[in-house]
């Protein structure tokens, strides 16, 4: 690679977007759920405490009773299911945190290792407006440096994640060798 080379980022995909915003939907689509349980167990209170009013009519009470237990149990088979996809939610949840875990590992060490890294800031990466507009929103104001002439360069003590994907990872050693 020349020396001096520098690749342009617009844009910096931490988890791909799809499974992130599949996952918001997810966790809504279950929040939504669950308030529909919780305003059928409203109605079944409602229910009950009718049926204690008719309690003088053993009849009315009986059938009341029958269709309590019907709701409850359809309430019953619902929370399962809710406790389900949230089962799956948290399962894939667990699979990004490990994922990032790993990437923070990786990207630590390269970030440390890196011949482009000066200081703590790399130059291999010239960071666009929205770009270093999404560093600084998700990791401070000072994971990023610059925006002299429009570029900004990344904090990598700040953004190591961005050092464990990056192609342009070259060792120390290499370096000072040239």
């Amino acid at each position: 690679m020349p020396e001096g080379f520098e690749a342009p980022v617009t844009y910096l995909p931490w988890a791909s977007k799809e499974e992130v915003s599949r996952l918001k939907n997810d966790i809504l689509s279950a929040l939504e759920e669950l308030k529909h349980i919780k305003d059928g167990l409203r109605s079944v209170e409602e229910r009950v405490i009718k049926a204690e009013g008719m309690a003088r009519d053993a009849l009315t009470a009986k059938e009341e009773v029958k269709a309590i237990a019907s709701t409850l149990s359809d309430l019953r088979g619902k929370i399962g299911g809710v406790e389900g996809k949230v089962g799956e939610i948290q399962s894939r949840v667990a699979r990004l945190e490990a994922l990032a875990e790993l990437t923070l590992m990786v990207g630590k060490w390269k970030a440390n290792t890196c011949g482009r890294c000066k200081g703590e800031l790399c130059t291999a990466w010239r960071l666009g407006k929205e770009a270093a507009d999404v560093l600084a929103k998700r990791f401070g104001q000072d994971a990023v440096v610059g925006g002299d002439n429009g570029v900004w360069r990344v904090r990598v003590s700040k953004v190591p994640y961005l050092c464990a994907l990056c192609p342009l990872y070259e060792p120390k050693a290499m370096k000072t060798g040239k």
